[in-house]
């Protein structure tokens, strides 16, 4: 086990031996009109070369955003990684991001400058502490990189340091980090997440002076990332402070671009949130048969099996029935249909019953025959993984189990989601969360790569109540909709508790 998975600790070495390596594999390239335009947009603002050096880029549940800051780099930083003097820093919200765009856009730099010759690549790495620094708290130097690959390895721990030196020209960082540049020079931002953290107010004044061309210092040019509709956040806050919308209201439609592909959800998975919150523009490129692929359960053999945990009931029958449809005919959607949530606290008993039951199929099922695929079980209020977790722990199993806040960003193969209070509630307004912010309904639908199991009753989802003056719980509406037709077509596993 590496220190990086005993401690937490993201160490820089197994960043750059992850570049290095993905150097080594094809480039991926879409060529799908918005990605283009993205990708050119974010080059020329960063090239200087718009008369407005701003440019905002959304970037919907699985469509790949860093893919737009790889191509950019790659183009931008490779021309000159030398000899150029301005200095491009990546800002994210945590340190997984920074540590993964890093390894990412490296492994770019490096095919670019090296593409056939490992010894070239040795070369370049080892120029990297001079050109290159990774911030962040968890982020850390445990060592020497690439031992074998390049002779007795590289030694890289410079790259953590907070000073950047006049010959650095790529910092990746979290917002809480430090840096101090030595040098004045041009300074060009990328900000990624910029919807989501409540911290990157601290650019909304940055924004305004590129917008207005009032840059004579830094930053000269900035380059913000992100989805509004994925805002989850303190209503307290206010929307009208996170950077994403900023960039926006200044922008208009100018400069401004939707990537319109996920590269997460199976087909047609991705229909209700399209739909929902995206003006039905977002659409899959995952063939729903390749992720599900090769798999399959047989519902009598796992029912007997899952005897030895629980006493197998009629309501667990037709769960794992219901996902033996599913699995054996590759539909990435099961909806168990409940009533209204109940009144009172945030744990819904019937709903925790079947993502129990649910979960436990699930987790047993990819245990038994050693499928090495990922599980959560989510909801938009504490209680209900919890319990889920408890009893699971129970009879020796365990899944992850979190809120939909705290899986925002992440992604699982199977997620079992149960739906919060589906209606709102004056009294309760703390707990109907939906009315509140729509936005979570968005990210509890877009978690998963291979299989969603829903619960909770879709059919009010449908019905959800308009806030006279706000437009936006038309997209709780819109979603709830768009899943009573996949229903009704037949695109859904459903099954109805009573």
């Amino acid at each position: 086990m590496s220190l990086s998975s005993e401690w937490g600790v993201l160490s820089v070495e197994e960043c750059v031996e992850r570049a290095f390596a993905l150097a080594e594999r094809p480039t991926r390239h879409i060529d799908e009109e918005s990605y283009r335009h993205a990708y050119g947009l974010a080059l020329r603002v960063i090239r200087g070369d718009e008369e407005i050096p701003l440019a905002a880029i959304q970037g919907p549940p699985g469509s790949g955003k860093t893919y737009v800051v790889e191509r950019m780099a790659e183009e931008y930083l490779a021309e000159d990684f030398f000899t150029g003097k301005d200095l491009v820093i990546y800002i994210a919200p945590t340190n997984e991001l920074a540590w993964e765009a890093c390894a990412r856009v490296l492994s770019r730099i490096l095919r670019r400058l090296a593409p056939d010759d490992e010894r070239e690549r040795c070369r370049v790495v080892r120029e990297l502490p001079y050109l290159v620094r990774v911030l962040g708290y968890k982020i850390r130097s445990v060592g020497t990189a690439l031992r074998g690959k390049c002779g007795d390895g590289v030694k890289l721990s410079e790259i953590v340091d907070l000073k950047v030196g006049e010959f650095v020209r790529l910092v990746f960082t979290t917002e809480f980090q430090r840096p101090y540049i030595e040098s004045t020079r041009d300074i060009k931002l990328v900000v990624d997440e910029s919807s989501k953290s409540p911290y990157f107010r601290a650019f909304i004044p940055l924004v305004r002076r590129i917008a207005f061309k009032k840059f004579k210092d830094y930053p000269v040019s900035m380059v913000v990332l992100g989805d509004p509709q994925q805002a989850i956040m303190s209503e307290g806050y206010g929307r009208d402070i996170l950077l994403m919308n900023v960039a926006k209201k200044y922008l208009g439609e100018r400069n401004y671009i939707m990537l319109d592909l996920t590269f997460r959800l199976p087909e047609p998975s991705e229909y209700p949130i399209s739909m929902g919150f995206y003006e039905g523009r977002l659409r899959s490129v995952v063939n729903r048969h390749d992720r599900l692929k090769g798999w399959s359960l047989n519902s009598d053999e796992l029912l007997r099996i899952l005897n030895r945990y629980v006493n197998v009931g009629s309501d667990l029958q037709m769960v794992v029935e219901a996902l033996e449809e599913a699995i054996n005919n590759s539909i990435p959607l099961v909806v168990f249909e409940t009533p209204q949530f109940e009144p009172g606290d945030t744990l819904d008993r019937l709903r925790a019953k079947l993502g129990f039951y649910t979960s436990l199929a699930l987790s047993v099922w990819l245990e038994r025959y050693g499928i090495q695929r990922s599980l959560a079980v989510t909801s938009i209020y504490t209680d209900l993984p919890q319990a889920v977790g408890f009893e699971l722990r129970r009879r020796g199993l365990s899944v992850d189990r979190m809120t939909v806040q705290a899986l925002i960003g992440g992604e699982r193969d199977f997620v079992v989601t149960m739906l919060g209070k589906e209606y709102r509630d004056v009294a309760d307004e703390y707990a109907t969360m939906y009315a509140r912010e729509p936005e979570l309904l968005n990210v509890q639908l877009s978690r998963h790569r291979a299989l969603m199991a829903v619960i909770g009753c879709v059919n009010c989802l449908s019905r959800f109540p308009p806030w006279p003056g706000r437009i936006k719980d038309l997209r709780i509406r819109a979603t709830g909709e768009a899943l009573v037709d996949m229903i009704e077509r037949g695109e859904v596993v459903y099954r109805t508790y009573e």
